[in-house]
């Protein structure tokens, strides 16, 4: 069960109805660094990569100017918060389209 409806003394049943920012979406480090997505994408199959807040992919030549914690899963589109794993959105159809007409390096 969520730490969140514990805390709150929410039976696993009302977690049925419960408001969709009550459920916290994440993926997992299934080591130092090796991520494994919802969809079952980690690093070594179709890899992550930095991206935009509209989940466009960010060109590595940006480097370290590029700040933003967010990576985007290539197996699913989901939007991952590198600090906390929690999955914060999905890419937009358009990013989508543009990320594919592009090939970037992936971490």
């Amino acid at each position: 069960m969520p730490e969140s409806a514990a805390a709150s003394g929410l039976d696993w049943t009302d977690l049925l109805l419960a408001p969709a920012a009550l459920l916290t979406e994440r993926i997992v480090e299934i080591a130092d660094g090796i991520w494994q997505c919802r969809c079952e994408n980690r690093h070594d199959t179709d890899g992550f990569a930095p991206c935009s807040e509209a989940g466009e992919i960010v060109p590595p030549e940006l480097g370290p100017r590029w700040d933003s914690h967010t990576y985007l899963c290539l197996g699913c589109w989901r939007m991952i918060d590198a600090d906390t794993l929690e999955v914060v959105g999905r890419a937009s159809q358009d990013a989508i389209n543009r990320n594919l007409d592009c090939s970037w390096e992936t971490v």
